[in-house]
């Protein structure tokens, strides 16, 4: 079997191409630096940006049909330049779509976001709820997405997979901020009662790389897309949960009187400074739209995976990783 992958260097992307290369697969990459690419097994390496169409052009000129194309790469800077985004996300994707086309690919795979959908005020979303997003980034996924269902249409089966917020037990992520907020008592726990009923989906590495898998092997027709996600659970949830794995209890204080405006207005200056932290993030839906969470049963219908991990379990699993590896101090006052 013969995979064309992209992305497949970063957090996402370097696990799934371990599996297809521990299950037989003939990978060719395309990365912007070859020596991250991986070692050991049949690897082909393409070495440059997504946007920048020679690169792919050559790797169609010498590439024979691919059984798959899995287009994970992306640029996923959140507030980021609507123009620089569209290059990276958009172009980069036709660009991709291009190769598959030209090689004769059987299927195509590719890497959408949560951020697509935006935030929702019914939980879970059904899956066709529509797409709003909050950020330039999920704005940029959206057109992406519909360049993969135009070209799916006459060309080869198509998934396209809404992933959640990704993190693994052995790889820093959004929980290691909460872990030091629960330990500092820094800004992210003091406004934790504004934004504690907001809902997020994180997904576990390893259920990413089985439901990519799981896209690979369904039998769509035409193009499917699916949200790849594990459990949802609310900000006050989630630190619980770490509360629990450090051993400690939490106490949270009440809101104060102007607490979500001042956290309202701090989001909008991101906004425009082109930053963005994990409290931005959980403030910025609006009215009632406040949580990411979607609908999993859709994903099991259609591409028959559901996720393995339940979250409490990854989150402790990470947590004790950071102990051990003297990332945190459960211990400090």
């Amino acid at each position: 079997m013969r995979a064309f992958v992209t992305g497949g260097t970063g957090f996402v992307g370097k696990p799934f191409v371990r599996r297809l290369l521990a299950d037989g697969w003939d990978v060719t990459l395309v990365t912007r630096s070859r020596k991250n690419a991986p070692e050991g097994g049949q690897v082909t390496v393409y070495e440059g940006d997504l946007s920048d169409r020679a690169v792919l052009e050559e790797a169609a000129r010498k590439e024979e049909a691919f059984d798959a194309v899995f287009h994970l790469g992306a640029s996923l800077t959140y507030f980021g330049d609507e123009k620089e985004l569209r290059q990276a996300n958009v172009e980069g994707t036709r660009n991709v779509l291009d190769l598959a086309v030209r090689t004769g690919a059987k299927k195509f795979v590719y890497a959408s976001s949560i951020e697509a959908v935006g935030t929702v005020e019914q939980v879970p979303a059904p899956h066709d709820v529509p797409c709003r997003p909050v950020s330039s980034y999920g704005r940029s996924k959206v057109q992406a997405e519909k360049l993969v269902r135009e070209v799916s249409r006459e060309h080869f089966p198509s998934v396209i997979l809404r992933i959640g917020n990704v993190y693994a037990s052995d790889h820093f992520n959004f929980f290691y901020d909460i872990a030091d907020a629960i330990l500092t008592r820094n800004r992210l726990w003091e406004f934790l009662p504004v934004y504690a009923h907001h809902r997020l989906q994180p997904a576990y590495n390893a259920d990413v790389t089985e439901g990519i898998v799981a896209a690979w092997r369904a039998d769509v027709k035409g193009s499917e897309t699916v949200t790849l996600a594990g459990e949802h659970a609310s900000m006050g949830e989630m630190f619980e949960m770490v509360a629990d794995a450090l051993g400690r209890k939490l106490h949270p204080r009440s809101p104060n009187r102007g607490d979500e405006i001042f956290l309202k207005i701090r989001r909008h200056y991101h906004e425009y400074r082109k930053q963005m932290d994990l409290i931005t993030y959980a403030m910025a839906g609006s009215g009632k739209r406040v949580h990411r969470a979607y609908d999993l049963e859709h994903t099991y219908r259609t591409i028959g995976f559901r996720p393995a991990k339940p979250l409490r379990e990854g989150v402790r699993e990470f947590i004790e990783w950071t102990i051990r590896g003297g990332y945190v101090n459960p211990a400090q006052e």
